[in-house]
This record gives C-alpha cells, sequence and structure tokens, in this order.
C-alpha cells in the first residue's frame, strides 16, 4: 500500500447502533452503555488495540418513518435510547494516552456560541485528542424537538452550516490571542484583557458578539469530520473538513466520491490530500477460518431484519412497509439523508422493498463485510483501500464473543475479532497484521496517527493547507497527520514530568557541592513511572515515542545532568526490548520496569584484559551459572535493581548477563573520582560467585544495531542540557548583576550590548545543540520503527541512525563546551564564584565529552564518506591494539 491506513472504532452512546438485533446475545454488555465503566474500558480497548480514535455518531431524533410510526425504533431500541456522546468523553481520555475521540454534533438545531465553548473544554480535557464530526441532521422530529415547524431543507441546512463553521472559527481563532493568558501570579493577573477580543459576526443566520468564554485550547479548532456525500455535502467537505465519512454501496461509488471529493479539495486549492476519506467495514474475524464462519453464522441470525429497516426509513425517508410488492423505488428528494436516497433508487438493480430487505438479511453480500482469519481480514481491508482510495478504515460496531477481563495480551495483537466492545483481544486480528505488514503503524511507533486528521498542536493559523471561506479569508489547516499531536502528546507527558524535574533542580548545585548521590531523586522519577515512560501503554508504559523520550532527558538533564547519565543502561535496555517484539524474555522486563526496576550498567574493565575482552567470567558450576570479576565506572549500578554485566563464557565467548543488584556477592561502591558528573555513581562494582539465571544470559553478538546511535544520544541529551542549565544560569547572573565595567556600553549589565551578545550567542549555540541532538533522535526513531517491524531496510535505517549520532556527537560537544566557557564573559572573576559553582557546568560538559572521544567518531564518518570503511557500531577499551 501507498501510504499507512488509520483505524478507527465506531461507536454510539445507545444500545443498538448499526449492527441490530446483536445486542440480545447473552455475552453482549451494549445494554451497559449508561454505565461509565463500560466506555472506559472501550476506550481502553481500542487503544490497546492499536485503534487511532472512537468515532462517536448521534442523532436527536427518533426513526418515525417505517410503519408511519416511531413505535418500531422504540421497541427494538433503534438508537433510542441514546445519550448525550460529549459527557463519556472526558472519562475516555482520563484512561488512554493516544485515543482520540470524533463527537457528532448538528448545526441546524442550536446556535453556534455554546457548541463552542463545548468543543474547547473537551480539547482542554483530552489534551488536544478531540474531533467535530459536523452534522446537519437529518430527522423531522429533531427539528420539532427544538422548536421548528419543520426540517430545514436539505442545501439550507448547508447553508447554515457554513456560517455556523464560521462563527465558530472567529470564536477558536480570533477572539483570544495567542499570548492572552499570562497566569502572573506577582501582578495577580491571569489574562492580559488587551488581547481578548469580541467578533461582532452578524450574519443571515446567527448574531454572536463574543469574545469565547474559554482560553486557547491545544487545537483551538478541533479536527473536522464531515459524512455528506451528496452534492452540497461534497463541496461543504472539500472546503472545511480534514475527514470525510463515505459511504455508498459499492467499492466503486466510494472510489467515486472519494476522488470528487480530492477533485474539489483541489480546486480551491487545498490541494487533494487535504481530506482523509473513511470508509465503514463490517468485520468478523476468528483465529482460523472455521472460527470465522461459526461467527459469522451466529452474528447472522442474531439479526434483527426490521431494525435495519426501520433504521433505513429514517436514513432515506422510505418506508417500506407501505411499499406495495414489486414496487420500484423512486427518487423524490425525501429531505432526508439525501444521497442514500438517491443512491439506493438509481441502483442498476431497480430496488424494490423485497431487494431492500435482501440486503439486510444477506450481508455478505456487501463489499464491506469482510470475514475470516486475521491475516485473509488485512488482506481485503487492503484491497478495499487500494480500490477505493480511503485513509481511515471505521470499524462497524458488532459483538464481543465473550467477557474476558484481566487478560493481558500484546497490543500488536490490535483489535477485537468482533465487538460492541468490550472487552477483549484475540490472538491474531487485522490491525496487529496490518501493523505487521507496515499498512498500519505500531501504537507507539514515530508519527503514529489519529482520526484521519492534521497534527493536533496549535491553531489552525499554525498548521498546513489552506481552507478558503466565501469571503475569500484563508483559514489554515493541517496538512500531515499525526497520532495525537506531537506537541499535545509531549506536552501531556512533560506536564506530567516538570514538577519533579524542578525539585530535582532545587538540590543539584548542593548534591554536586557536598557529593550527596541523588537516591531521593531517583525515587521520585520510579514513583511517577519514569522508567516505563517509553513502554508502550499496552504494556503498562506511557508509550513515549523515542524523540519524545529524547525531550525529556534533555530537560532533565537541566535539572541535573547527573540523573540522564546514571539513567542511561536503563533506558537503552528499555529501547532494546520495546524495539525486539521477538524477545523471549521481552514482557518478563517490560513488566519488571512498570513496576518500578531500574537497569544498571557493568561493562567496563580497569584490567589488563585486551580490547574488546574481559576478565569478568561466567562459569558453569555444580550450583548453576556464577558470575565472577570487577566492572569500573558502572554508571548507574548504585541506584540499580538489576545490573546489566558484560562477561566471558567458559568458551571464551562475549556474553551479557542481568543480576540482581542486590545478590550475594554483588559490591557496588562509589569511587568515581571525575571532576565533572560526580554523583553519576560510576563506580565500582565487583561480582564475587553471584548466582546467574540462565533466562537472563544472552550471547553478544557482533552486529550493526541501533542501540549504540541510542546510547551515544543519551548522552547528547545530558549535554544539552548542561548547556540549558548555563544558559539559565548565565540569563540569571546578569539580570541580578549590578556592577559594571568602566569600558562597558550600559549602567546594568543586562542592559550592555556585549553582554548581549555573549547570553545571545550562548543561546545559539545550546538551540543549535538541542536541534542537532533530536534531529539525530528522529533519524534513531526511524530506525527503531524498521527494527521493530522487521522492515526489510532496517540495516539501512540502522545505519543512518549510527551516522547521524557520531555527526551530533560532534556538533553538540563543540557548541555545549563553548557554551559553557563562554558563560564566564558575562561577568569577570564574580562569575567564578564558589558559590555559584558556574564551573559545574563546564565540568559536566567536558567529563560527559570524554566519552567515546569525539575525535575517534569524527574520523570513522570522514573514513566512511572518503573510503566507504563502514561504522563501528560498538567500541572497546582495554590493553593493547585490537584489529577491527
Amino acid at each position: 500500500m501507498g501510504s499507512e491506513l488509520i483505524l478507527n472504532g465506531f461507536e454510539m452512546n445507545t444500545v443498538s447502533h448499526i449492527n441490530h438485533g446483536l445486542w440480545v446475545h447473552p455475552d453482549n454488555r451494549r445494554h451497559q452503555y449508561t454505565d461509565l465503566e463500560y466506555w472506559t474500558e472501550t476506550a481502553q480497548l481500542l487503544e490497546r488495540g492499536l485503534f487511532d480514535a472512537m468515532f462517536i455518531a448521534d442523532v436527536v431524533g427518533t426513526y418515525d418513518v417505517y410503519g408511519g410510526s416511531r413505535d418500531a425504533a422504540v421497541e427494538r431500541g433503534i438508537q433510542i435510547p441514546n445519550n448525550d456522546p460529549f459527557l463519556i468523553v472526558p472519562a475516555m481520555a482520563a484512561v488512554t494516552r493516544h485515543l482520540a475521540f470524533a463527537v457528532t454534533a448538528s448545526t441546524t438545531y442550536e446556535p453556534p456560541f455554546g457548541n463552542a465553548r463545548r468543543f474547547s473544554t473537551l480539547d482542554h480535557l483530552t489534551k488536544g485528542r478531540v474531533a467535530w464530526n459536523v452534522v446537519t441532521g437529518y430527522l423531522p422530529d429533531a427539528a420539532r424537538n427544538f422548536g421548528l415547524r419543520e426540517q430545514v431543507r436539505h442545501d439550507d441546512r448547508y447553508e447554515l452550516a457554513e456560517e455556523f463553521l464560521d462563527v465558530l472559527y472567529k470564536l477558536w481563532e480570533g477572539s483570544w490571542e495567542a499570548d492572552a493568558v499570562e497566569r502572573d501570579r506577582a501582578a495577580a493577573r491571569y489574562t492580559d484583557p488587551r488581547k481578548v477580543h469580541e467578533i461582532g459576526h452578524v450574519g443571515k443566520y446567527f448574531t454572536v458578539d463574543g469574545p469565547h468564554l474559554s482560553e486557547p485550547s491545544p487545537q483551538r479548532t478541533p479536527v473536522i469530520y464531515q459524512a455528506g456525500s451528496s452534492g452540497r455535502g461534497k463541496e461543504f467537505a472539500a472546503r472545511n473538513a480534514e475527514g470525510v465519512f463515505v459511504s455508498a454501496q459499492t467499492l466503486a461509488g466510494v472510489a467515486a466520491n472519494v476522488r470528487e471529493i480530492r477533485d474539489r479539495a483541489e480546486e480551491i486549492g487545498r490541494g487533494r490530500h487535504a481530506v482523509r476519506a473513511f470508509a465503514g467495514l463490517n468485520l468478523i474475524i476468528g483465529e482460523t477460518e472455521a472460527e470465522a464462519r461459526l461467527k459469522k453464522e451466529e452474528l447472522l441470525g442474531l439479526r434483527d431484519i426490521e431494525g435495519y429497516l426501520v433504521h433505513f426509513g429514517g436514513g432515506t425517508g422510505i418506508d417500506v412497509a407501505a411499499l406495495a410488492p414489486g414496487q420500484v423505488l423512486q427518487y423524490s428528494r425525501r429531505g432526508h439523508i439525501e444521497s442514500y436516497e438517491k443512491e439506493i433508487t438509481s441502483l442498476e438493480s431497480s430496488d424494490t422493498g423485497r431487494t431492500i430487505v435482501e440486503r439486510f438479511a444477506f450481508p455478505e453480500r456487501d463489499e464491506f463485510f469482510v470475514s475470516g482469519t486475521a491475516a485473509q481480514v488485512a488482506d481485503r481491508v487492503e484491497e478495499i483501500a487500494e480500490a477505493t482510495g480511503v485513509d481511515v478504515v471505521q470499524r462497524r460496531p458488532v459483538r464481543v464473543a465473550g467477557d474476558v477481563r484481566g487478560r493481558r495480551r500484546s497490543a500488536r495483537a490490535g483489535a477485537s475479532a468482533s465487538r460492541t466492545l468490550p472487552h477483549r483481544l484475540p490472538a491474531g486480528v487485522p490491525s496487529g497484521a496490518l501493523v505487521r505488514r507496515g499498512s498500519a503503524a505500531p501504537r507507539d511507533a514515530p508519527g503514529r496517527r489519529v482520526p484521519g486528521c492534521v497534527p493536533l498542536h496549535g491553531s489552525i493559523s499554525e498548521r498546513g493547507n489552506d481552507h478558503t471561506d466565501d469571503r475569500g479569508s484563508i483559514r489554515r489547516r493541517g496538512e500531515r497527520m499525526s497520532v495525537v499531536a506531537d506537541e499535545s502528546r509531549y506536552a501531556a507527558l512533560a506536564e506530567r514530568y516538570r514538577p519533579i524535574f524542578a525539585r530535582i533542580a532545587e538540590g543539584a548545585t548542593a548534591r554536586e557541592r557536598d557529593r550527596r548521590l541523588p537516591f531521593d531523586e531517583i525515587e521520585l522519577l520510579r514513583a511517577e513511572g519514569f522508567g516505563a515512560v517509553a513502554i508502550p501503554v499496552a504494556s503498562g508504559g506511557a508509550g513515549a515515542t523515542v524523540v519524545e523520550l529524547f525531550r525529556l532527558l534533555i530537560e532533565l538533564g537541566e535539572a541535573d545532568s547527573n540523573l540522564p547519565q546514571l539513567l542511561r543502561a536503563h533506558v537503552s535496555a528499555v529501547e532494546g526490548w520495546v524495539s525486539r517484539p521477538h524477545d523471549p524474555r521481552r514482557e518478563v522486563w517490560l513488566a519488571r520496569v512498570v513496576d518500578g526496576a531500574l537497569l544498571g550498567n557493568a561493562t567496563s574493565e580497569r584490567s589488563s584484559a585486551g580490547v574488546g575482552a574481559f576478565n569478568t567470567r561466567v562459569r558453569r558450576t555444580s550450583d548453576g551459572l556464577r558470575l565472577d570479576g570487577a566492572k569500573h565506572y558502572s554508571t548507574g549500578s548504585l541506584f540499580a535493581d538489576w545490573i546489566w554485566v558484560a562477561a566471558l563464557d567458559d568458551d571464551d565467548k562475549q556474553v551479557s548477563v542481568i543480576v540482581n543488584a542486590r545478590a550475594d556477592g554483588v559490591d557496588r561502591r562509589d569511587d568515581w573520582d571525575g571532576f565533572g558528573q560526580r554523583v553519576t555513581g560510576s563506580g565500582t562494582t565487583t561480582f564475587a560467585n553471584v548466582a546467574v539465571d540462565p533466562a537472563d544470559l544472552t550471547p553478544i553478538v557482533a552486529a550493526p544495531t541501533h542501540t549504540t546511535a541510542f546510547l551515544q544520544l543519551v548522552l547528547l541529551a545530558a549535554l544539552v542540557g548542561v548547556g540549558r542549565a548555563a544558559l539559565r544560569d548565565a540569563v540569571g547572573f546578569v539580570r541580578t548583576r549590578t556592577r559594571v565595567y568602566s569600558q562597558g556600553l550600559a549602567d546594568q549589565a543586562a542592559d550592555d550590548p556585549l553582554v548581549q551578545q555573549v547570553v545571545g550567542r550562548i543561546a545559539g549555540l545550546v538551540y543549535a545543540a538541542e536541534a542537532t541532538t533530536l534531529a539525530a533522535a528522529r533519524v534513531v526513531q526511524a530506525a527503531h520503527e524498521a527494527v521493530a517491524s522487521d522492515a526489510p531496510d532496517a540495516a539501512d535505517h540502522v545505519r543512518l541512525a549510527e551516522l547521524a549520532a557520531v555527526q551530533a556527537q560532534s556538533t553538540v560537544t563543540d557548541a555545549v563546551l563553548t557554551a559553557t566557557t563562554s558563560l564566564f564573559e558575562v561577568g569577570g572573576a564574580s562569575a567564578t564564584s564558589e558559590a555559584r559553582r558556574l564551573d559545574r557546568h563546564w565540568r559536566n560538559a567536558r567529563t560527559l565529552s570524554s566519552h567515546n572521544p569525539v575525535v575517534y567518531q569524527q574520523r570513522a564518518v570522514g573514513a566512511e564518506l572518503l573510503r566507504g570503511d563502514g561504522l563501528l557500531y560498538s567500541w572497546h577499551i582495554g590493553e593493547g591494539r585490537r584489529e577491527r
């Protein structure tokens, strides 16, 4: 496939949504739709199943066409009773991190002002994970319920919707300036009133003064969905929507609708792919073909045909019960969903009441009905996507075959085989198959997408594509789709940990001065789950991507550069397990880390061993495997629960083992005597007859791996943290400095252009170092994804990751060392005060830079580029020289 598919679950806050009659099954839980736990468990299941979003349908009227009454709808529960879709979203958002929510709301029956606040509230509470499915309504009694004498005409509803959105765009985008909210405690001022504006809208349908009542939310304007397939609906979608639910009776019909919408979007300057297309599918999945057939037979036996006719009448305005035998359906603009009515009455089969009944009785004839094993369903889903051009698979609710709680399954197993959701994940399901073959991204993969939408960060004015309204003004919209907004996702992670980082920063100078090891600070991080931040959500972690992890490590490094370094072995070990889904010990170790375990490192030796050799040995004894030896520079082991050790076995083969840090025979000492990074616990660890679990012994294979680049980037993140801290302290020092030089150019140091130039130079160097590190992190992230998915070009990605890391090391090292030296140019001798300890920044930077000396890295890059020597993915130190 040309691009990744987006996976949505299709839901409604009611007992019978789309697949009618299935709620009667004894294992079905739809009747619990009034319980909040039903929805929170459903959301968690969707997230574990790698779904991007939950699309929540809604109606505000009843289906009263069939039989000339709503009685059949009420009796059979056909979307009545139903509850408000808005109110379940915050609870679901609270128990998920990635899943987005598309909420349906009409533009026809209520004024826009209240709707603007509701969506801003949801955008805040979900941290930018909300979309709005814009509908105009089609049920006549809905109009009467909201005080209208009759339903608004079809095309008039879209005209009204255009103005409705125009009002909301003004409220969301124009009422509050980006920096209006100050939260200035000292001045007791929350908002600058000069930056909050009325919108003064006066139109054909609405008059709204403003201002908007809500402060700017993560997206400001939610992602816009739309489901109209009429000519007027397609025009509206081309102008406003980022995701369109395209429905038709055939694949060819969907493909034609997709092409037309994209043609229209291109005509108005948005580009063909500014709008993502959704298709709804019924999927029945079994672990075997026989199981899939049994499920299909069971489900077909429960179908409520009359319920489908009730729903059909509400959508088309056609009462099948009133048709004479053999009467051919005629298009007469009944005012409901006119595109649906037109398609049904225009089919070559010349539909009659009987053919409509047969269509609902035999759904397997539907081109959007798919049944089989996970692999078979994945194949068919890909075929449908290729044939229609859709980007989004919208899973229609079926039923869960049993209620299995508390079963821990791999996230790659995907979504439920058949659902009205909760609550189990079968072993083989299509989302997992699609992930493995590259048609859909892993949940924790970089760039994983949500609802067929835009990057959920920033306002419209900060996004990509253009939308044009009737007056020719430009509304900026997003072009690239991401899982949940990169910035919104990171903001949520950072918000969780920044209070802890602030507490760590408070004592950093004193800890280094007094050489007090940061045991308390590590416990703060452990208690908040920082060690599991990069573990997928489905395995109990926070699901941070590689780039997000390094952004957090940079912020932690600014608070105290010792901490990213002492966690280096831990985060690298986690990265190894996360990126190796087939590792037999993966789930064991990820579960330990989620429970709070930390890992340390014990690889380097100060001994007579040659380069790449070890004196540390793993021996086979009558009591099992035993470890003996001494390691130096065992960073992080003093704080660890488990220690990763490199050694030789009885056959002189290199192996790695993981041992309990508190096991008998393990002795950890803080004898690191470097002048920087003094509290990393980089001392000596000795092992005397330490028991080793054979399951935790792994041969060390000399093969290229992205883990080497990952390890280097941890050091660079710590270096960037040093640079940020140096800049912070330079600014703080200059702002409070009152002494100036006679040859200075101002009465205050902060006003002296030369001092300003120095601070500006430091800022530029730190910015360049951080940008370079994160650019390399993105390359490592791509390598992570390729390795995790067994991509055929994984080796190429690993090479690029290593090249990016060693090149970044050269730039970052020079930039931070220069910045931490320039720091002293802002204050003369007083900047060297022992009380300020500004020298710690240079000492820490110099110490970090001494790992894996940059001269060797620069030579390796040059040799690779000039002679194709190949990169050295791992390196060692020892006595004498060892041939490459």
